[in-house]
């Protein structure tokens, strides 16, 4: 790779990610421009030989535009063309992204903590803003969950979407943690704060489906790791922390 190109990925690469992220929680326009800009940016600046390398070393990523075969097939049931060109059109990534996702391995530590963080700063304010809808319209919401509602999230409105994010933030946080990369101090605090937020905002939010997936995660980690964590507290984990929410 050429010195002007490795200075430029890595000023690019991790804007590029950071502004997917927010486009994911905001806007899908964001979230299609940066995406382009992010798969154009992989093509120009590397050799296609290395991104066969990169396919080679990890050959499961050609499995994701596998994916991309049920919104394409579901034309064949479906008389609204528009609306199936539409869903095409959003799951193109699944098709394109796994070819040029290299770019995703560049950056270094000091960009992956500075991404970690955007990462929480954006879902600590996307969850204020339907903790703020929940605080102004209490009852509504309260009655809404009565009727196999959810609270109104981000990521236009699919809670589903949402608590697989929270899921996977959730999942790398206590990756760190367990890995101790998190050291002692405020970035260890700030961590900590950061689960909890999503420990309490997924039963908030109440979708199973994020649920299943944080408790499984967490199930995970303290099997992982029960000789730091000791056998008898990992059991009383598991069964307070549904009790207590």
């Amino acid at each position: 790779m050429r010195p002007f190109a490795q200075i430029i990925s890595s000023l690019v690469i991790p804007l590029l990610i950071g502004l997917m992220w927010a486009g994911l929680l905001w806007s899908r326009a964001l979230l299609s421009v940066s995406m382009i800009l992010f798969l154009a940016a992989g093509f120009f600046l590397f050799p296609l030989q290395i991104h066969a390398h990169h396919l080679r070393r990890h050959p499961y990523l050609l499995l994701m535009p596998l994916l991309f075969l049920a919104p394409l097939m579901s034309g064949a049931w479906s008389s609204d063309t528009e609306e199936w060109l539409r869903i095409l059109q959003i799951k193109l990534p699944l098709l394109l992204l796994p070819l040029f996702s290299m770019p995703l391995t560049l950056p270094g530590s000091k960009a992956n903590r500075v991404l970690l963080y955007w990462m929480g700063i954006s879902l600590l304010v996307s969850m204020s803003r339907s903790l703020w809808y929940y605080l102004q319209h209490t009852q509504e919401v309260t009655t809404g969950y009565l009727q196999a509602k959810v609270l109104p999230v981000d990521i236009g409105n699919d809670h589903v979407r949402y608590g697989w994010l929270l899921v996977l933030a959730f999942a790398w946080g206590l990756h760190l943690l367990g890995t101790g990369r998190a050291k002692a101090g405020p970035n260890r605090k700030w961590l900590i704060a950061l689960l909890l937020g999503i420990f309490i905002f997924q039963h908030l939010l109440a979708s199973k489906t994020g649920l299943a997936g944080m408790y499984l995660v967490l199930g995970l980690y303290l099997i992982m790791h029960r000789r730091q964590v000791g056998v008898g507290r990992m059991a009383w984990l598991l069964l307070a922390a549904p009790l207590a929410a």
